[in-house]
């Protein structure tokens, strides 16, 4: 998705065509999260039971800044793990995110990383699992 959203810089390889020769190819597994207009793609590291995301889930136990908890709370993740209730419109093809999800939680982790929030330092299969609660069966 780098080379589609930033026309105005240089690939030199995407990450569908390099990844399988990069050096720590072997240590960290990509998955890619279908059925999301945010094109995720998160990373296991199996040594360290941990999975690396950006948009995978959010986890804010509250915020010093006012309108960061009123969001939180309109939300519905004030001092929860979970996906904004705004942003699941985000999530086009349930049952594709619903397999993704699938490939995810068939590997090993307990740890997961995430940019919006406090790590999630155990149990994070459990908090992948209640994030993705509201995709509907199709």
């Amino acid at each position: 998705m780098g080379a589609k959203k930033r026309r105005d810089l240089r690939f030199d390889a995407t990450f569908e065509e390099g990844a399988l020769r990069e050096p720590w190819a072997s240590e960290l597994q990509p998955v890619h999260i279908d059925g999301c207009m945010l094109d995720e793609t998160v990373f296991v590291f199996a040594k360290a039971g941990t999975v690396v995301s950006a948009d995978l889930t959010e986890n804010f136990a509250t915020s010093p800044h006012w309108p960061t908890r009123l969001y939180l709370k309109a939300a519905g993740i004030h001092g929860k793990i979970g996906w904004p209730r705004p942003l699941r419109l985000l999530y086009r093809d349930h049952a594709a995110t619903r397999r993704s999800l699938e490939r995810l939680l068939s590997l090993e982790f307990d740890r997961l990383i995430v940019a919006h929030g406090d790590v999630i330092a155990r149990d994070a299969r459990n908090a992948v699992e209640k994030t993705f609660g509201f995709l509907r069966r199709v």
